[in-house]
């Protein structure tokens, strides 16, 4: 069995293979020589998997390349992938997320991106469009910039459920949506952000980064300013102690409990 990791830099994408169990490595590249490659996925849905790199060039500004050969040869369309329509006035400055959907959807590949917005492709990462719901949200004009800007760093699509979608961005927080895309609404229930007056807000938290649970996909992680948190089906965030406090550190302190 072939394991395959894949590696984003600023100079490029380097594949390193192995075939005895992660004892030895097979690197390869860089692919996208001087290119900064900030997203990574592996579709496994097919017979072969497919790559997609978020590729982000000085020159040519920002792009999503296919490869249907581990990395041996690359395919980008003549025209962007990924771009703002003229009416939003924005342009893209970075894919900062790829995630391919569940088994039900074979072919939709799910983009977040610089500036906050998620976009969809229903042709395995070739072409992409704006998901308008997110992108019109109310809230969408008070996210702010985190330090490394203001995108949208998470997308989750569930496993057995196409309806159901999950993205977090730096600042905003998170965002459920079960009608795949149509709708959202702010999830973030728990999460203490302490830089705001109300350190218990609606949205505007500092969210990091969130993943699922691979054994148990109603549970999320989330890797916040203040702690990383759990969720379940009900979608209130609990705390857990610092990674900090948990290696003996007197640095952070617990955070209070809303109410």
């Amino acid at each position: 069995m072939t394991t395959l990791l894949a590696i984003g830099t600023g100079k490029g994408l380097f594949l390193a293979t192995s075939v005895d169990g992660r004892r030895t490595w097979r690197v390869s590249g860089p692919h996208h020589p001087m290119t900064g490659v900030y997203a990574v996925a592996v579709d496994t849905r097919r017979d072969v998997p497919r790559l997609l790199a978020g590729t982000t060039s000085s020159h040519f500004g920002p792009s999503v390349a296919t490869s249907d050969d581990l990395g041996a040869s690359w395919q980008e369309p003549e025209q962007a992938p990924v771009a703002f329509p003229a009416d939003t006035g924005a342009s893209l400055g970075r894919v900062w997320q790829l995630a391919p959907a569940g088994p039900a959807e074979p072919e939709v590949v799910w983009a977040g991106t610089e500036p906050s917005a998620l976009f969809r492709s229903a042709d395995g990462g070739r072409t992409f469009e704006l998901v308008r719901a997110l992108w019109d949200h109310p809230h969408r004009k008070q996210w702010e910039a985190g330090f490394g800007g203001q995108a949208v760093h998470t997308v989750l699509p569930h496993p057995h459920d196409p309806a159901r979608l999950t993205v977090a961005m730096s600042t905003g927080g998170v965002y459920h949506s079960d009608d795949a895309g149509a709708s959202w609404a702010p999830g973030n229930t728990g999460i203490r952000a302490y830089f705001l007056p109300d350190e218990w807000p609606e949205f505007g938290q500092c969210v990091h980064k969130v993943a699922r649970d691979a054994g148990d996909p109603e549970r999320l992680y989330a890797q916040t300013t203040t702690a990383s948190t759990a969720r379940r089906r009900g979608r209130t965030w609990c705390r857990s102690p610092p990674l900090a406090q948990r290696l003996g550190s007197r640095w952070w302190p617990t955070p209070a409990a809303p109410g």
